[in-house]
Protein backbone atom coordinates (compact mmCIF):
# COMPACT_ATOMS: atom_id res chain seq x y z
CA UNK A 1 0.00 0.00 0.00
CA UNK A 2 2.87 2.51 1.08
CA UNK A 3 4.60 1.65 -2.45
CA UNK A 4 1.81 2.54 -4.31
CA UNK A 5 1.08 5.60 -2.50
CA UNK A 6 4.34 6.67 -3.02
CA UNK A 7 4.02 6.18 -6.61
CA UNK A 8 1.12 8.23 -7.50
CA UNK A 9 2.46 10.91 -5.28
CA UNK A 10 5.54 11.05 -6.88
CA UNK A 11 3.53 11.01 -10.75
CA UNK A 12 1.55 13.90 -8.88
CA UNK A 13 4.15 15.54 -8.08
CA UNK A 14 6.14 14.97 -11.80
CA UNK A 15 3.01 16.14 -13.30
CA UNK A 16 2.56 19.70 -11.52
CA UNK A 17 6.07 20.18 -12.13
CA UNK A 18 5.41 19.50 -15.72
CA UNK A 19 2.26 21.83 -16.03
CA UNK A 20 4.10 24.58 -14.40
CA UNK A 21 7.23 24.23 -16.85
CA UNK A 22 4.90 24.42 -19.24
CA UNK A 23 3.66 27.81 -18.42
CA UNK A 24 6.51 29.45 -17.50
CA UNK A 25 8.22 28.22 -21.18
CA UNK A 26 4.76 29.46 -22.71
CA UNK A 27 5.14 32.83 -21.37
CA UNK A 28 8.66 33.05 -22.52
CA UNK A 29 7.84 32.12 -25.91
CA UNK A 30 5.34 34.43 -26.72
CA UNK A 31 7.63 36.92 -25.38
CA UNK A 32 10.25 35.82 -27.44
CA UNK A 33 9.37 34.74 -30.38
CA UNK A 34 6.70 36.65 -32.81
CA UNK A 35 3.39 36.22 -32.71
CA UNK A 36 2.60 33.44 -35.75
CA UNK A 37 5.96 31.61 -34.47
CA UNK A 38 4.72 31.43 -31.17
CA UNK A 39 0.99 30.07 -31.87
CA UNK A 40 2.30 27.58 -34.14
CA UNK A 41 4.73 26.60 -30.99
CA UNK A 42 1.73 26.25 -28.87
CA UNK A 43 -0.08 23.59 -31.42
CA UNK A 44 2.48 21.51 -32.25
CA UNK A 45 3.83 21.32 -28.47
CA UNK A 46 -0.43 20.58 -27.30
CA UNK A 47 -0.18 18.11 -30.70
CA UNK A 48 2.56 16.78 -28.89
CA UNK A 49 0.94 16.48 -25.74
CA UNK A 50 -2.06 14.75 -26.79
CA UNK A 51 0.58 11.45 -28.52
CA UNK A 52 0.11 9.99 -25.23
CA UNK A 53 2.91 6.82 -24.92
CA UNK A 54 1.35 3.74 -22.81
CA UNK A 55 4.89 1.92 -22.77
CA UNK A 56 3.44 -1.01 -21.08
CA UNK A 57 1.89 -2.11 -24.41
CA UNK A 58 5.10 -3.21 -24.80
CA UNK A 59 5.67 -5.53 -22.13
CA UNK A 60 2.11 -6.87 -22.65
CA UNK A 61 3.04 -7.71 -26.33
CA UNK A 62 5.76 -9.71 -24.86
CA UNK A 63 4.50 -11.28 -21.70
CA UNK A 64 4.82 -15.28 -20.28
CA UNK A 65 1.23 -17.20 -20.66
CA UNK A 66 2.02 -17.00 -16.72
CA UNK A 67 0.92 -13.03 -17.33
CA UNK A 68 -1.22 -12.89 -20.30
CA UNK A 69 -2.74 -16.29 -20.94
CA UNK A 70 -3.34 -16.67 -24.69
CA UNK A 71 -1.52 -13.49 -25.39
CA UNK A 72 0.57 -12.86 -28.66
CA UNK A 73 4.03 -13.56 -26.61
CA UNK A 74 5.76 -12.14 -29.20
CA UNK A 75 10.07 -13.23 -28.87
CA UNK A 76 12.50 -10.12 -28.38
CA UNK A 77 13.99 -10.95 -31.63
CA UNK A 78 10.95 -10.74 -33.39
CA UNK A 79 9.45 -7.83 -31.61
CA UNK A 80 12.50 -5.89 -31.16
CA UNK A 81 14.55 -6.81 -34.16
CA UNK A 82 12.32 -7.48 -37.11
CA UNK A 83 9.33 -5.20 -36.38
CA UNK A 84 12.11 -2.52 -35.98
CA UNK A 85 14.09 -2.63 -38.92
CA UNK A 86 10.51 -3.40 -40.80
CA UNK A 87 9.16 0.02 -39.12
CA UNK A 88 12.40 2.14 -40.25
CA UNK A 89 11.88 1.19 -44.05
CA UNK A 90 8.62 1.72 -43.24
CA UNK A 91 9.30 5.53 -42.01
CA UNK A 92 11.68 5.87 -45.17
CA UNK A 93 8.21 4.99 -47.56
CA UNK A 94 6.66 7.45 -45.46
CA UNK A 95 9.34 10.05 -46.12
CA UNK A 96 8.96 9.28 -49.97
CA UNK A 97 5.26 9.27 -49.83
CA UNK A 98 5.41 12.84 -48.26
CA UNK A 99 8.17 14.37 -50.51
CA UNK A 100 5.89 12.45 -53.56
CA UNK A 101 2.30 13.48 -52.89
CA UNK A 102 2.36 16.26 -50.10
CA UNK A 103 4.96 18.54 -49.92
CA UNK A 104 2.31 20.77 -52.30
CA UNK A 105 -0.26 20.21 -49.79
CA UNK A 106 -1.02 23.15 -46.89
CA UNK A 107 -0.43 22.20 -43.04
CA UNK A 108 -4.05 21.86 -41.85
CA UNK A 109 -4.74 19.56 -44.80
CA UNK A 110 -1.56 17.35 -43.97
CA UNK A 111 -2.37 17.39 -40.23
CA UNK A 112 -5.25 16.36 -41.26
CA UNK A 113 -4.91 13.43 -43.27
CA UNK A 114 -2.06 12.12 -41.04
CA UNK A 115 -4.10 12.36 -38.10
CA UNK A 116 -6.84 10.58 -39.02
CA UNK A 117 -4.84 7.94 -40.68
CA UNK A 118 -2.70 7.81 -37.91
CA UNK A 119 -5.51 6.88 -35.55
CA UNK A 120 -7.20 4.46 -37.80
CA UNK A 121 -3.86 2.71 -38.49
CA UNK A 122 -3.64 2.59 -33.92
CA UNK A 123 -7.07 0.71 -33.97
CA UNK A 124 -4.78 -2.41 -34.66
CA UNK A 125 -3.84 -2.69 -30.72
CA UNK A 126 -7.29 -3.22 -30.17
CA UNK A 127 -7.82 -5.63 -32.66
CA UNK A 128 -5.02 -7.96 -31.00
CA UNK A 129 -5.80 -6.54 -27.30
CA UNK A 130 -9.39 -8.08 -27.73
CA UNK A 131 -8.22 -11.21 -30.22
CA UNK A 132 -10.76 -10.27 -32.87
CA UNK A 133 -7.86 -10.97 -35.05
CA UNK A 134 -7.99 -14.50 -34.12
CA UNK A 135 -11.72 -14.94 -34.97
CA UNK A 136 -10.81 -14.61 -38.66
CA UNK A 137 -7.82 -16.71 -38.62
CA UNK A 138 -5.14 -13.85 -38.87
CA UNK A 139 -1.74 -14.93 -36.57
CA UNK A 140 -0.55 -12.52 -33.89
CA UNK A 141 2.91 -12.21 -35.89
CA UNK A 142 0.97 -10.83 -38.99
CA UNK A 143 -1.71 -8.22 -37.57
CA UNK A 144 1.42 -7.02 -35.68
CA UNK A 145 3.68 -6.67 -38.67
CA UNK A 146 0.84 -5.15 -41.47
CA UNK A 147 -0.76 -2.86 -38.52
CA UNK A 148 2.17 -1.65 -35.98
CA UNK A 149 5.46 -2.52 -37.63
CA UNK A 150 4.47 -0.93 -41.38
CA UNK A 151 1.41 0.88 -41.63
CA UNK A 152 1.71 2.83 -38.41
CA UNK A 153 5.25 3.69 -38.91
CA UNK A 154 4.71 4.82 -42.30
CA UNK A 155 1.56 7.00 -40.80
CA UNK A 156 3.85 8.23 -37.41
CA UNK A 157 6.95 9.58 -40.22
CA UNK A 158 4.36 11.32 -42.57
CA UNK A 159 2.49 12.94 -39.38
CA UNK A 160 6.42 14.49 -38.52
CA UNK A 161 7.16 15.32 -41.66
CA UNK A 162 4.98 18.43 -41.31
CA UNK A 163 6.11 19.51 -38.22
CA UNK A 164 9.51 19.27 -39.38
CA UNK A 165 8.78 21.07 -43.12
CA UNK A 166 6.47 23.78 -40.91
CA UNK A 167 9.41 24.62 -38.16
CA UNK A 168 11.81 25.35 -40.85
CA UNK A 169 9.84 27.54 -42.53
CA UNK A 170 8.77 29.33 -39.25
CA UNK A 171 12.50 30.02 -38.38
CA UNK A 172 13.43 33.92 -38.79
CA UNK A 173 16.10 34.86 -41.25
CA UNK A 174 19.87 34.82 -39.79
CA UNK A 175 18.78 33.05 -35.99
CA UNK A 176 17.32 29.85 -37.81
CA UNK A 177 18.97 27.20 -35.81
CA UNK A 178 18.55 29.17 -32.79
CA UNK A 179 14.53 29.31 -33.60
CA UNK A 180 15.09 25.60 -34.78
CA UNK A 181 16.34 24.30 -31.33
CA UNK A 182 13.91 25.79 -29.10
CA UNK A 183 10.45 24.82 -31.49
CA UNK A 184 12.30 21.24 -31.44
CA UNK A 185 12.90 21.63 -28.15
CA UNK A 186 9.09 22.04 -26.99
CA UNK A 187 8.11 19.51 -29.25
CA UNK A 188 10.26 16.92 -27.99
CA UNK A 189 9.43 18.44 -24.67
CA UNK A 190 5.37 18.14 -25.40
CA UNK A 191 6.29 13.82 -26.12
CA UNK A 192 8.12 13.99 -22.76
CA UNK A 193 4.54 15.04 -21.43
CA UNK A 194 2.73 12.62 -22.66
CA UNK A 195 4.24 9.96 -21.93
CA UNK A 196 3.89 11.13 -18.38
CA UNK A 197 0.46 11.45 -18.55
CA UNK A 198 0.26 7.53 -20.20
CA UNK A 199 2.07 6.79 -16.73
CA UNK A 200 -0.72 8.74 -15.18
CA UNK A 201 -3.55 6.90 -17.34
CA UNK A 202 -2.15 3.30 -16.46
CA UNK A 203 -1.98 3.92 -13.17
CA UNK A 204 -5.63 5.21 -12.73
CA UNK A 205 -7.06 2.38 -14.88
CA UNK A 206 -5.03 0.27 -12.32
CA UNK A 207 -3.40 -1.81 -15.77
CA UNK A 208 -0.08 -3.55 -14.61
CA UNK A 209 2.29 -6.17 -16.21
CA UNK A 210 4.78 -7.65 -13.97
CA UNK A 211 5.76 -10.56 -16.11
CA UNK A 212 7.06 -13.83 -13.75
CA UNK A 213 10.71 -14.62 -13.56
CA UNK A 214 11.35 -18.07 -13.91
CA UNK A 215 14.55 -20.13 -14.04
CA UNK A 216 15.44 -22.61 -17.47
CA UNK A 217 14.24 -25.62 -18.46
CA UNK A 218 11.34 -25.87 -15.91
CA UNK A 219 8.55 -24.82 -18.00
CA UNK A 220 10.43 -22.18 -20.98
CA UNK A 221 12.82 -24.06 -22.91
CA UNK A 222 14.37 -21.61 -25.28
CA UNK A 223 14.08 -24.16 -28.43
CA UNK A 224 10.46 -24.35 -27.85
CA UNK A 225 9.04 -21.52 -25.63
CA UNK A 226 6.40 -21.83 -22.95
CA UNK A 227 6.03 -26.13 -23.39
CA UNK A 228 4.81 -26.21 -19.88
CA UNK A 229 3.89 -23.16 -18.22
CA UNK A 230 1.32 -23.34 -15.37
CA UNK A 231 1.61 -21.41 -12.19
CA UNK A 232 2.31 -24.41 -10.54
CA UNK A 233 4.55 -26.34 -12.93
CA UNK A 234 7.60 -23.78 -12.84
CA UNK A 235 10.11 -23.14 -10.65
CA UNK A 236 10.55 -18.90 -9.76
CA UNK A 237 13.73 -17.03 -9.15
CA UNK A 238 13.78 -15.12 -5.97
CA UNK A 239 13.79 -11.04 -5.08
CA UNK A 240 15.70 -10.13 -2.45
CA UNK A 241 13.15 -10.53 -0.55
CA UNK A 242 13.31 -14.10 -0.94
CA UNK A 243 9.63 -14.15 -2.45
CA UNK A 244 9.43 -15.95 -5.58
CA UNK A 245 8.73 -13.82 -8.57
CA UNK A 246 5.31 -14.70 -10.08
CA UNK A 247 3.71 -12.58 -12.22
CA UNK A 248 1.14 -9.80 -11.15
CA UNK A 249 -0.77 -8.53 -14.24
CA UNK A 250 -4.30 -6.84 -14.54
CA UNK A 251 -5.07 -5.89 -18.27
CA UNK A 252 -8.72 -5.69 -18.12
CA UNK A 253 -8.78 -1.92 -18.85
CA UNK A 254 -5.76 -1.78 -21.27
CA UNK A 255 -8.22 -1.69 -24.07
CA UNK A 256 -9.66 1.53 -22.85
CA UNK A 257 -6.49 3.28 -21.90
CA UNK A 258 -5.49 2.61 -25.54
CA UNK A 259 -8.33 4.22 -26.67
CA UNK A 260 -7.76 7.10 -24.74
CA UNK A 261 -4.40 7.18 -25.38
CA UNK A 262 -4.61 6.49 -29.60
CA UNK A 263 -7.71 7.67 -30.50
CA UNK A 264 -9.48 10.42 -28.33
CA UNK A 265 -6.65 12.30 -27.45
CA UNK A 266 -4.99 12.74 -31.21
CA UNK A 267 -8.50 13.94 -32.51
CA UNK A 268 -8.42 16.57 -29.35
CA UNK A 269 -5.93 17.88 -32.34
CA UNK A 270 -8.19 18.04 -34.79
CA UNK A 271 -10.59 21.39 -34.04
CA UNK A 272 -7.35 23.55 -34.03
CA UNK A 273 -6.66 22.99 -38.11
CA UNK A 274 -9.98 24.53 -38.25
Amino acid sequence: MLPLLLLRMHMAVKFSYSVCCVAVLMYASYQALPRVVANCNMYMFCGSCLTVGVLILDLWYTASPLCVPGGPMFSQTYYLTFCVIAGSLAGLAGVWTFETYMTKWNARKAFWVTTLVKVVASLVDQVLINRWNLVVGLPDEYAFFLGNAVIREMVVMLDFMPVMVLIGKLCPKNIESTVFAVLAGFSNFGSNIGSVLGTILIEVLGVRIQDASVRDHTCFLPEAGWVNATANSCTYDLGDDGQELRADCEYSHLGVAVFIAQVICPLLSIPAYR
